[in-house]
């Protein structure tokens, strides 16, 4: 598996942005100066990319953007990292002075519909330069 820098991450599902099937997304984010809950619609709802290995769900939830990313295009429990240690699943929350990240230390799950069509995820973020965890919890919904 060819491990992609979070800015080419970025830049290719910026790309699939207009393509990508619509829905909402039920999404709770909170920790330390940091409490976003509500329902949003997506940009991103379980749209491939990585030539369709891969699979991503995003949203705009008040001032900030969350996306969600697998490597891999699997449903049901989908796994946060590979067996050799290195990050499977990329969660990034952006915006209102906030970048935040899932490094592979970071917990949480994410479970995938057979159609991709729903996502569960609670997961464990952290800010790029800083130690806090936040908690992001999110359900997508795709038309």
């Amino acid at each position: 598996m060819t491990t992609v820098p979070l800015f080419t991450l970025t830049v290719v599902i910026a790309l699939f942005q207009a393509a990508g099937p619509q829905g909402t997304a039920t999404i709770t984010l909170t920790g330390p100066d940091l409490n976003v809950s509500g329902e949003f619609p997506t940009t991103l709802c379980g749209s491939a990319y990585l030539k369709g290995q891969g699979m991503a769900y995003q949203v705009t939830a008040g001032d900030y953007q969350i996306t969600i990313a697998s490597e891999t295009r699997s449903s049901g429990a989908v796994p946060l990292n590979q067996s050799n240690g290195r990050v499977n699943v990329v969660a990034t929350v952006n915006g209102k002075g906030k970048n935040l990240v899932r490094g592979p230390r970071n917990t949480g799950t994410l479970t995938v519909a057979a159609d991709y069509r729903k996502a569960d995820a609670t997961l464990e973020l952290r800010p790029i330069m800083g130690k806090e965890t936040i908690t992001l919890t999110a359900v997508f919904a795709c038309k």
